[in-house]
């Protein structure tokens, strides 16, 4: 086998590995917010309620950034969006669980963190 050869052999067989990918969602606490920011939903995703430390707060407590859709009282995240939810005055967790039709979405909140999706409020 030359080495042309071997070239186009690798070159056929890198679309089956498996490459990690980043996170499709993450949270960060933002001052006494929570973001949660959506980099490619999975599925689309009807949210029913958000667990913020033990409190069940309804969608409705969230604000949607991006490709995020307020539908009277629910939240829709189409599938692939791209978008963020902002929790204001959320009570402290270290953990927040987005509950959809689809299941529970458990995400840690990490101290500080950045989404491309929502405006910089403070200072920038």
């Amino acid at each position: 086998m030359d080495i042309a050869a071997l070239i186009q052999l690798i070159a056929d067989l890198l679309p089956f590995l498996h490459w990690p990918k980043a996170a499709a969602m993450y949270a960060y606490r933002e001052g006494g917010d929570i973001v949660v920011c959506i980099d490619g939903a999975p599925r689309e995703l009807n949210l029913m309620y958000i667990d913020v430390g033990g409190y069940h707060l309804p969608p409705s407590a969230a604000a949607g950034h991006g490709e995020v859709v307020h539908t009277g009282g629910e939240i829709v995240i189409p599938k692939r969006s791209h978008g963020a939810l902002v929790i204001k005055g959320a009570p402290p967790a270290e953990r927040v669980a987005l509950v959809t039709q689809h299941g529970v979405y458990e995400l840690k909140v990490a101290k500080e963190g950045y989404c491309p999706y929502v405006e910089r409020r403070r200072g920038v």
